[in-house]
């Protein structure tokens, strides 16, 4: 008898020997593994021996479909047209495990029914295991819009293939339904509370969720199929019009036609909108500024309107008192700038950084945080005419937003 022991060092052995040609599985994703020389003869015997290579023809193998089926799982890599894995079968096996447990409760073998459980619990991780996939490559081709097929016709069979795939999968749901009832059912009445435990953990609890997912994918597929059928109803339209043109070549196109109010909007030719640019005075970008203060520059001293008798302003007493000087708070952010600015152009620093200022002068600037001073300082300085650049990184998957982790100062 083959003891827990021997069983984990045959695993271990088989996943050693994919580890060590690793390079002939991956060869095999993309087509047939072929002998060669003596070392790669080696490796194919290695996997053939395993069941990860199987023979296909006279001198090729294949890899392993269940394997196969494992790596594009983890890739999220499927064919145009994969279609789902079925769940009958797994139902019809769930079902007679499950009555071969009545049975064999109902005789007064417990022992043997409770490991009968076993089976049960493997075939139902399987069924929630290929619900998942199937949702998997279903969501996988939406989220790419079918990026595995170039024509825009092979898009709209996919569309209705994986719509009839959708209807399959949820006639499967009503039969695993079917199942779910007959086990609660029935593991209510032999006393197996641990069995209806485990079908209302496992299954009954998702059943909702894989509806609601499999409908979601069904609306956008439904809404794809509307896109594809009024497209091609405006190409076949394009294609009358290109083909009347080129058989009145000497026409003048639409201007023989007499439009009314009933006409498309998209045959009338949209009359242009005078539009009166203005300046933004609150606008501080360089550029800007620079602009607006040339055209002040420019612009006439007002008139002096001079009074036709000079009125003589009668004197006026002033009254002197010693007022307390009241000295101005300085912002320390503001003097940090300051000296920042004093730095470049008084000494022979080309750039500084202002991550590295923060952290030699951060004790001097209150309470500001490191992003609030890079976002402030380099507003600021770019007004006083500096060359700011920002040392962006890599964003996330997900992201929209431009990240950076330090801002560099210098003189434009």
């Amino acid at each position: 008898m083959r003891t827990p022991a021997d069983r984990r060092g045959q695993v271990e052995q088989i996943l050693a020997t994919l580890a060590t040609h690793g390079l002939l599985v991956a060869e095999g994703l993309d087509g047939s593994v072929v002998p060669g020389d003596k070392p790669r003869n080696k490796a194919i015997d290695a996997l053939a021996a395993i069941k990860a290579l199987t023979p296909y023809e006279e001198g090729e193998y294949r890899l392993n479909p269940r394997l196969r089926d494992f790596i594009a799982d983890h890739l999220q890599s499927y064919n145009a047209f994969q279609a789902f894995t079925r769940l009958s079968g797994n139902i019809r096996q769930a079902r007679q495990e499950w009555r071969e447990i009545y049975d064999l409760k109902a005789d007064g073998e417990v022992a043997k029914a409770e490991r009968m459980q076993w089976a049960l619990d493997d075939t139902i991780s399987e069924v929630v295991y290929v619900m998942d996939r199937n949702l998997n490559v279903l969501n996988s081709q939406l989220s790419t819009d079918y990026g595995n097929v170039e024509s825009r016709r092979i898009k709209s069979r996919q569309n209705q293939f994986y719509d009839r795939e959708i209807n399959v999968c949820r006639a499967e749901l009503n039969q695993l339904d079917e199942l779910i009832k007959e086990i609660t059912e029935g593991a209510m009445a032999i006393g197996f509370h641990h069995v209806r435990s485990l079908i209302n953990v496992r299954l009954m609890n998702r059943m909702l969720s894989w509806r609601s997912r499999l409908n979601d994918c069904q609306a956008s597929i439904s809404k794809q199929l509307g896109k594809a059928l009024k497209v091609e109803t405006k190409i076949k339209n394009l294609g009358r019009v290109a083909l009347w043109l080129a058989q009145n070549k000497t026409s003048d196109g639409f201007q023989d036609i007499e439009l009314d109010e009933r006409a498309v909007a998209l045959l009338l030719t949209p009359k242009s909108l005078k539009i009166k640019w203005n300046l933004d005075a609150s606008d501080t970008d360089p550029a800007v500024f620079e602009c607006m203060t040339n055209a002040v520059a420019a612009m006439p001293p007002p008139p002096v309107q001079k009074n036709e008798v000079d009125e003589v302003a009668p004197a006026q007493e002033v009254l002197y008192t010693k007022q307390e000087e009241i000295e101005e708070e300085h912002d320390p952010v503001d003097l940090s700038i300051e000296r920042v600015a004093t730095v470049l152009t008084t000494t022979s620093t080309e750039v500084l950084s202002l991550s590295g200022w923060y952290t030699e002068h951060g004790d001097n600037l209150g309470e500001i945080s490191e992003e609030e001073w890079l976002l402030y300082a380099a507003r600021q300085l770019s007004v006083l005419g500096f060359k700011v650049e920002f040392n962006l990184i890599e964003r996330a998957r997900g992201v929209h937003n431009d990240l950076f982790s330090d801002v560099r100062v210098g003189l434009k």
